[in-house]
């Protein structure tokens, strides 16, 4: 799997195991994923707060892996983290230029 250090963008991926395979029984639909449950990771990737850089993109001949969820490569913005309670934590990802949430994740254990 080819791993990037520094991007520009975006991505929350599916729950991982440890050999990098989606584990579905963590995937409760495509905004709620069980966390701590000990059997995968919950990756949530922002490098969307800008720069003179700007954006990465994937190339023209590289799809996006099986392991993405959602991918954002033409919006910035910021995170942001609510821990609801004990076992419900929401993440969104808030796109810069108007405020909207671009992406919400609820973990809850």
């Amino acid at each position: 799997m080819l791993m990037i250090s520094h991007i520009h963008w975006y991505e929350r991926l599916w729950p991982l195991g440890s050999n990098g395979t989606i584990v579905q029984s963590n995937v409760v639909n495509n905004h709620t994923y069980r966390a701590g449950t000990g059997s995968s990771l919950v990756h949530l990737i922002n490098g969307q707060a800008g720069n003179i850089e700007s954006h990465s993109f994937t190339g023209a001949n590289e799809p996006v892996l099986n392991i993405t969820a959602v991918l954002d490569q033409e919006h910035f913005g910021f995170s942001k983290l609510t821990v609801v309670n004990a076992t419900a934590a929401k993440w969104e990802f808030i796109r810069g230029v108007d405020g909207q949430v671009g992406d919400e994740l609820w973990m809850i254990k």
